[in-house]
């Protein structure tokens, strides 16, 4: 009997939850969500039924041509704007404000597998405000000037884990004014948007020619991220008693939330206790219509 290799899925590739906390938070949203009863009722459904048929299909084609069609559905629709255009510009403003969080999550995630107690007793000598959450006072101990005698100690007992220490490091100097957080946000966007548009011709090619590129893989886990990121954050802002009924709605938010999250940044001349809570965007509350006329 001869074994034949079988390709992976690449959709499994991707950052997921546990299957105890990923039952809760669906529970969550079945609860909770106003999509299905608002006007794009239709369209949530035929989201979650592409998304599903590109996760448990073995074909890397099919993988990708249903995960595009599950952004380019779940994107409203602008008649004055191009496909790829109106994809590119409704997505992108969620993978901006999801960013830096998403970087000091997998930061925190790595120092704490590294050495849980250690870091805890360090991160007991940062000041941080009632509520705080573990990736909020790990980005206070980084980028805070007042911090950088207990960053030093961290380092120091690094030291035997160059990549990590190295990383944390770098974080400092990226981060450490609003105005490079501005820069390294922005360079992400223009990347984020050249490869939704690579997505998009590799989809034509497949489409039109039957060509599948060598990248198609990569391609496959970043567009499965991108509409992950995009679903989830969509379910948020769609849930609970203020939460929006519709796609639309949603996204015209999303897009006002991420030039406020950069107007917000370039008017700070530099991080303190008082404003470090610019560098990681998150919604503390449901959002509602009196969001749209607060001051600044």
């Amino acid at each position: 009997m001869r074994k034949v290799g079988a390709s992976p899925n690449r959709m499994q590739f991707v950052n997921d939850h546990r299957p105890k906390k990923a039952s809760q938070k669906l529970d969550e949203l079945l609860q909770n969500l106003n999509l299905p009863r608002g006007e794009d009722r239709q369209k949530f459904f035929r989201v979650v039924d592409f998304h599903g048929m590109s996760v448990s299909s073995e074909v890397i084609e099919n993988q990708l041509l249903n995960v595009w069609i599950s952004l380019e559905t779940i994107t409203p629709s602008d008649p004055r704007s191009t496909k790829i255009d109106n994809v590119t510009s409704g997505i992108t403003p969620f993978i901006g404000l999801n960013y830096t969080r998403r970087l000091f999550e997998r930061l925190a995630f790595d120092l704490i597998r590294w050495n849980r107690p250690v870091v805890s007793r360090l991160l007991k000598e940062v000041e941080a405000p009632r509520g705080h959450s573990l990736i909020e006072k790990i980005a206070r101990l980084i980028v805070l000037e007042k911090n950088e005698p207990i960053l030093a100690k961290l380092l120091a007992m690094l030291e035997d884990f160059e990549l990590l220490r190295f990383r944390t490091y770098q974080f400092k100097e990226q981060f450490k004014t609003p105005k490079k957080v501005i820069e390294y946000v922005r360079n992400h966007q223009c990347r984020v948007e050249w490869q939704i548009r690579r997505i998009y011709r590799t989809r034509n090619a497949i489409v039109h020619s039957g060509e599948t590129p060598e990248y198609t893989q990569m391609l496959v886990e970043n567009a499965h991220d991108y509409f992950d990121q995009v679903f989830e954050l969509s379910c948020k802002l769609c849930s609970g008693g203020n939460g929006f009924y519709s796609f639309k709605e949603c996204f015209d938010y999303t897009k006002w939330q991420y030039g406020k999250y950069m107007n917000d940044l370039a008017k700070a001349p530099e991080f303190d206790q008082s404003n470090i809570g610019l560098l990681l965007w998150g919604r503390q509350k449901p959002p509602s219509k009196a969001d749209f006329f607060a001051d600044g």
